[in-house]
C-alpha cells in the first residue's frame, strides 16, 4: 500500500480521511476519543449502522480497486473521479 496514494485520495476528496470505518470502528473510537464521533453509535439507528457499514464496504472496495492499479492508470481514473464528484 502507498502512502502516497493513500494520501493523493484524501486530500483530492476521493475517499475520507477515515475511509473504511464501519460500525465497530466507530464505536472503538467513540470509547477512545468520543469528541471525535460527534454522537454516542450506541444510539445510531439500524439504517444507520447499515449505511456506516455499506460505505466502509465500498470505501474499502474502491481503495482496493485503486491501489491495485498502475500508476497511469492509477492518476487517470482519479482525474475520472474527481470530474464525476465535481459534476464535470
Amino acid at each position: 500500500m502507498s502512502l502516497r496514494r493513500l494520501n493523493y485520495l484524501t486530500m483530492s476528496g476521493i475517499l475520507p480521511f477515515n475511509f473504511g470505518m464501519d460500525y465497530s470502528d466507530w464505536l472503538a473510537l467513540y470509547e477512545k476519543v468520543p469528541e471525535l464521533v460527534g454522537s454516542d453509535p450506541k444510539t445510531w439507528s439500524q439504517d444507520q449502522i447499515d449505511e456506516v457499514n455499506k460505505r466502509a464496504k465500498e470505501e474499502n472496495t474502491l481503495a482496493n480497486r485503486l491501489l491495485a492499479l498502475p500508476d497511469d492508470e492509477f492518476y487517470k481514473e482519479c482525474k475520472k473521479l474527481e470530474q464525476y464528484a465535481n459534476g464535470n
